[in-house]
């Protein structure tokens, strides 16, 4: 308040009030006595005149202050004063009944004594003394004013029932003068006083000091009229009126403390008109909450052929929405009834454009009874080029999720250590991340070997994609991806059938290169074990040691799970089990079972192995229940144990003996090759070695005869061998496919030496593989079969070739095995082509693009060179930071994107960002960023980048016509403040200089420059209210009266009723409503306390302190600011923001600021 800014609030602002005390003084002593002179002069002419009039001037003022009180309570809020209002207006009540019955009135024919009036009197004096007690703590509760007279009320008619019914004590008594009861009551009613008087002094913080003054002196003078009134025998004795006079004083008090004005004077509004929008390129509207067209620009009168006259009072949702639907169910228009926040929406319309509706409230209020601004804009190719963006985007995404699924299955099908029913376990838990909806898909690989992965529910699901796993043309197995029903929102892609295909055709590849690759190992086993048996043969003397040693040599490489021999007693079933391998002891019992079942799996290839024949069998159907017939239980017990071990064939191999089967050699495989017809004749061969061995027991046979056959056998193998002697290095054997593999000869490959420099040319590869080949032999020597992968062999013609190389040690024997990787080298090119046809969709792409790691380019395509003139090699590698400005916002922009990119990795992030082209210029682009796995593996973010410089200038038009608008409103807003300093000459330039020392101040706390902007605007109409508050109290050159005071203090309420309607884009209105409010509560019209409070009002507050104490005023001379900041430093935190009398303290003290003038 600036006609009085210093007007004390709680008892702290005792060092304000001090160029007050002569006023203070003149009311509380001067104005009192003379009205106490005149009363008691006329004693002179009577006691009852005096009396009277005594009586009624306390009964006037407490009923005055019950009036004031009630009319008030709707907005003064001040529960402490209104209870002691309604107190001593309802005691003046049973006042009033004592002064009509008084001694010597007359006036109540009925009653002749004193005793009446004197028991009136001390009922009226102790109820208000009980409730002065209570009075305190109504400074911090809230109480309706019609409950306090409704209870006082009660108890006015109670004390006066009690006296007329003869219940109240006698406190009179004729001839001997007052009773002991009414010296009692007065005493204990002194006493309540003065406990009244303490509970005030203890919350006097939450009084005024000029309310807590006054209500201590009233309380003080009634102590003192009580205790005269216990010492009079006379009811016109001097001490009674004593004790009157001192009661004048004190409601005299009572009227200081408590009369205040609550009149307010109705303001009109102010109106405000906005400058025309013709300014705004696109179609812009200002509407009202119903959707009514109240002012609209020169394009939206474009956009429809008419004029802009024709526009206003019609509903916008009919025009320029779509009116099908009803305007509640409008995504716009349905938000014009809430309360007003900044929001953007789009509208489909029928004629299939699409439209942005930028919609804001044309106030700071927010209250659903404001303006709106609507600006409409046509979005139709900007919706189409996002749409068709994102979806390149994604469809970008979903190829490379397709190319890291190839990948990842080509990587698992390339892994020479995991075997088939591994590898397709491992094949079936990578195609769900191919796919659009991996959280949703369930995928089954159903194979000869088994099935991985879901089960297929029945019935089938609807949306479900199959391929084929083809070998050799035959199907040996069917890869499924399903949805459940239930996932109605997901759909297989056309891409995704194709990729399907693919994984199946490379699992068709891996399936074909495993067995090869089983195949080779077993026949590497095989060419090993014929090596031994014909080794062991030499040194054997009899049938029982040769089987020994061929069922270990069999046995020795793993190669075969289980494996056991059964001997025949005259070629006939049953057979007895002589020897096994890893066959568990809890089961010889049932496989003896098996071999003398009639009914088993051998007797059924009796007939055939006893003709000679070597047996290669599928076991599936026996170990699937496929044979229920059996004689002996433990047959099936002994196939159930085969299915658990997941055992899927067999070979029986007859030993004869001078052409009698004498035993059979059963070997156990889990595999995924059949067994074809070079097996078949190697173990046919190895059975006709071992029956010679038979034979030789009898016919003598020599091993030289058998050495020549193993010969034979070895240069007849398919696969590339070589034999080295590792005593000597020197090769002992090399075979036919080797010869023809390489195109070596025997004289070439002599040694270990030589055919290092054959097949490795450059001497830091040969030293490489001469320490692998030590190595491996040392490996080998253990007992395990040792591969090295993928060696690179340099052939006679000088061609490369790409193998594995499996070595064995046998006695000093090493045996080298080759297998060739052309097919999975055919694979890796696939994979390669596959990855070309991505690379090329990017580039031929119409947007720009570019993949960024660790924040560097690392892939641009041609389209984004061609937006920024920079070519690839100058991009490639650099900082994407070195090619935008460098100012803090922007990088700040930029490093929140890449934050937001990193934590939602599957989620687009958008942003813009302004880019330094080579030519110099800087374009506006807007990224569209998503992060994925590029094709090396390794995590990355690809961006899709589009031209948006053209929209940004369009922008910037919008918001320089919005700077247009907001000077208009700065001088409408200078206009009302000068309206406002016309009817108080004396505070002339005071609202303007408020507003400047807040902006000051804002800006020493770090606000932005709008902000501090608008607060120099607030500053200019924080006083508009005084408008309503009349010219000769604005101007009073002297202290203004409690009852002038509260009309001042009204101008916040009237300030905020003339502006709460005008739609400003700041909260002015609530600003100018709060600017009085004090930190602790003190402050007006609401009490609000801390936080509450407007950060705005706060600073116009301190701001507001300043400027009034600093300059003159018609009641007093200017102070000066060192005066003024010492007030604000001394209420720091109480009545004041510490923050903002920090800042304050700062800009004055230490930086030097001098207020405006």
């Amino acid at each position: 308040m600036t006609g009085a800014p210093m007007q004390p609030a709680i008892s702290k602002a005792r060092p304000a009030l001090q160029t007050h005390w002569g006023a203070l003084l003149a009311r509380l002593v001067l104005a009192p006595l003379v009205m106490t002179s005149l009363i008691w002069s006329t004693s002179f002419f009577g006691y009852l005149l005096f009396h009277s009039l005594a009586e009624m001037f306390s009964i006037i003022v407490a009923g005055t202050a019950l009036v004031v009180a009630t009319t008030s309570s709707a907005f003064t809020r001040n529960q402490f004063t209104t209870f002691i209002a309604v107190v001593i207006g309802w005691s003046a009540g049973i006042d009033l009944v004592h002064v009509l019955v008084f001694k010597g009135m007359h006036i109540v024919s009925d009653v002749t004594s004193a005793n009446p009036a004197t028991q009136l009197w001390v009922a009226a004096r102790g109820m208000q003394a009980v409730a002065l007690v209570i009075a305190p703590v109504m400074l911090a509760r809230s109480v309706s004013v019609w409950t306090l007279h409704l209870v006082f009320g009660l108890c006015s008619a109670l004390c006066l029932w009690s006296i007329w019914a003869g219940y109240f004590p006698v406190a009179y008594i004729e001839g001997q003068g007052l009773s002991d009861f009414k010296v009692t009551a007065e005493y204990v009613i002194i006493a309540l006083f003065a406990l009244s008087l303490a509970l005030m002094w203890g919350q006097r913080r939450l009084m005024t000091f000029e309310l807590h003054l006054t209500l201590s002196l009233a309380l003080v003078f009634m102590m003192g009229s009580e205790f005269a009134f216990t010492k009079y025998v006379s009811v016109y004795a001097q001490a009674n009126l004593i004790g009157h006079l001192l009661k004048i004083y004190a409601f005299w008090c009572v009227y200081l403390a408590l009369v205040q004005s609550t009149l307010r004077e109705p303001f009109g509004a102010l109106a405000r008109s906005a400058d025309t929008y013709d300014a705004v390129p696109d179609p812009t509207f200002l509407l009202d909450a119903e959707g009514t067209i109240r002012q609209a620009n020169a394009a939206a009168a474009t956009l429809l052929g008419r004029p802009v006259a024709k526009l206003v009072g019609r509903s916008v949702h009919v025009l320029f929405h779509n009116p099908a639907i009803k305007p509640e169910d409008c995504n716009v228009c349905s938000h014009l009834s809430e309360d007003g926040k900044v929001l953007v929406r789009d509208l489909e319309l029928p004629d299939g454009r699409s439209i942005e509706c930028a919609l804001a409230p044309f106030s700071g209020s927010g209250r659903s009874s404001g303006l709106w601004v609507c600006v409409q804009r046509d979005i139709t190719d900007r919706r189409r080029m996002t749409t068709e963006r994102e979806a390149l985007l994604y469809d970008l995404g979903e190829r490379v999720k397709e190319l890291r699924c190839i990948s990842v299955v080509a990587e698992l099908l390339a892994r020479p250590d995991m075997d088939l029913r591994a590898l397709l376990a491992s094949v079936v838990a990578a195609l769900a991340p191919g796919f659009t909806r991996p959280d949703l898909l369930r995928a089954l690989i159903s194979s000869n070997w088994g099935h991985f992965g879901d089960e297929m529910p029945t019935p089938a699901p609807l949306k479900q994609l199959s391929a084929e796993v083809v070998v050799d043309r035959v199907a040996v197995g069917r890869i499924c991806v399903w949805y459940p029903d239930v996932a109605t929102e997901a759909h297989f892609l056309r891409e995704e059938v194709n990729l399907l295909n693919t994984v199946a055709q490379h699992l068709a590849e891996a399936v074909q290169r495993n067995r090869a690759a089983e195949r080779v190992q077993r026949l590497s086993y095989l060419y090993e074990t014929m090596v031994l048996t014909n080794k062991a043969i030499a040194g054997c003397k009899n049938r029982d040691d040769l089987l020994e040693a061929l069922l270990g040599a069999l046995a020795k490489r793993g190669a075969y799970p289980f494996a056991f021999i059964s001997v025949f007693d005259d070629a006939r079933m049953p057979g007895r089990l002589a020897l096994n391998h890893a066959i568990p002891q809890d089961q010889l019992a049932h496989l003896a079972d098996s071999l003398a079942d009639m009914k088993g799996p051998l007797a059924d290839v009796f007939p055939k192995i006893a003709a000679g024949e070597v047996i290669c069998q599928n076991l599936t159907p026996f170990v699937a229940g496929g044979h229920p017939e059996h004689d002996l239980p433990g047959t099936a017990e002994w196939l159930a144990f085969l299915n658990r071990q997941n055992i899927n064939s067999r070979i029986v191999m007859p030993l004869m003996c001078q052409g009698e089967l004498v035993a059979c050699v059963a070997l156990y495989l889990r595999t995924t090759a059949e067994i074809d017809d070079e097996e078949r004749s190697l173990f046919e061969n190895l059975s006709d070695d071992v029956g010679l061995a038979l034979d030789s027991f009898a016919a003598g046979m020599t091993a030289r005869q058998m050495g020549s056959r193993f010969e034979g056998l070895f240069d007849g193998s398919p696969l590339p061998t070589q034999i080295f002697s590792l005593r000597t290095g020197k090769t002992l054997a090399m075979n036919a496919a080797m010869k023809d593999w390489l195109g070596y000869q025997p004289d070439e490959l002599k040694s270990v030496k030589a055919a290092l420099m054959r097949f490795f040319p450059d001497p830091e590869t040969r030293d490489h593989y001469r320490a692998l080949w030590d190595a491996s032999v040392a490996e080998a020597l253990t007992g395990k079969t040792v591969t090295a992968e993928r060696v690179s062999l340099t052939c006679s013609d000088g061609s490369l070739r790409q193998a594995n190389a499996l070595l064995t040690v046998v006695n000093d024997d090493a045996i080298i095995s080759w297998v060739d990787l052309t097919e999975i080298n055919r694979s890796a090119e696939v994979l390669r082509e596959s990855e070309g046809r991505f690379r090329t969709m990017v580039e031929q792409a119409v947007n720009g693009i570019f993949v960024r790691r660790d924040g560097r380019y690392i892939y641009v395509n041609r389209r984004y060179c061609e937006m920024t003139g920079w070519s690839e090699a100058e991009l490639l590698g650099q900082d994407v930071l070195n090619f935008t400005p460098h100012d803090e916002a922007n990088l700040e922009n930029i490093h929140k994107a890449w934050a937001e990119s990193a934590a939602n990795k599957t989620e687009l992030v958008k942003y813009d960002v302004p880019l330094c082209c080579k030519d110099g210029r800087v374009i506006e682009l807007a990224f569209t960023a998503r992060a994925i796995v590029w094709d090396d593996g390794l995590p990355a973010v690809i961006v899709i980048a589009d031209d948006i410089t053209e929209r940004k200038h369009a922008d910037a038009q919008i918001a320089a016509y919005v700077g247009r608008l907001e000077t208009s409103m700065r001088g409408t807003l200078l206009a009302v403040s000068q309206m406002v300093e016309m009817r108080d000459p004396y505070t002339a330039g005071h609202e303007r200089r408020v507003g400047l020392i807040a902006s000051a101040i804002a800006a020493e706390m770090g606000w932005d420059e709008k902000r501090c902007r608008n607060l120099e605007l607030m500053g200019l109409v924080h006083d508009i209210g005084k408008i309503g508050v009349p010219a000769e109290i604005l101007t009073k050159p002297t202290q203004l009266t409690p009852l002038e005071y509260e009309f001042v203090k009204g101008h916040a309420q009237a300030g905020y009723d003339i502006l709460k309607g005008v739609p400003f884009d700041m909260p002015v209105a609530d600003v100018i409503h709060q600017h009085h409010e004090r930190m602790d509560g003190s402050g007006y019209p609401q009490g609000l306390i801390g936080d509450a409070i407007l950060p705005e009002a706060r600073i116009l507050g301190v701001a507001d302190v300043l400027e009034s104490m600093s300059s003159h005023r018609p009641y007093r001379a200017a102070l000066g600011i060192d005066a003024a900041m010492a007030e604000v430093e001394a209420h720091r935190g109480t009545l004041f923001d510490p923050e903002v009398v920090d800042a304050a303290h700062r800009l004055i003290r230490d930086k030097g600021y001098v207020l405006p003038s």
